[in-house]
């Protein structure tokens, strides 16, 4: 049974990633369903404007909450090449997942990307 703690951080993520994140598609390797998520993405093409400095991100990622996209962490821990698909200001965009981590709560995932060229 999850505490009120766990809740609230899955709600609080849930309301980011509706308002602020981007619909991503999954399909194992392995095989199986199409799974969709609300994922946050930083693209390292872009730059931003934080606190009158120019940041650009280095890397692809893509962040999800568990129980979202359920074995891309341990597939490509053994070195599978997982694509996931990301739909950004309307344009689709493929990767392949270098790899994934998980953050301090156990319940968020950080995900590696490489663009696939079109």
């Amino acid at each position: 049974m999850d505490n009120f703690f766990d809740d609230i951080r899955a709600l609080a993520v849930d309301v980011v990633l509706n308002t602020m994140g981007y619909d991503a598609t999954w399909q194992p390797i392995s095989g199986g369903y199409i799974l969709k998520a609300r994922v946050g993405y930083s693209d390292a093409n872009d730059k931003y404007e934080l606190a009158d400095e120019d940041y650009q991100p280095y890397d692809f990622k893509m962040e999800y909450r568990l129980p979202f996209f359920p074995g891309l962490k341990e597939s490509t821990d053994r070195n599978a090449k997982e694509k996931v698909t990301i739909m950004t200001r309307g344009v689709e965009k493929r990767f392949f997942v270098r790899k994934v981590i998980k953050k301090y709560d156990g319940a968020t995932c950080i995900a590696y990307l490489e663009e696939i060229s079109s």
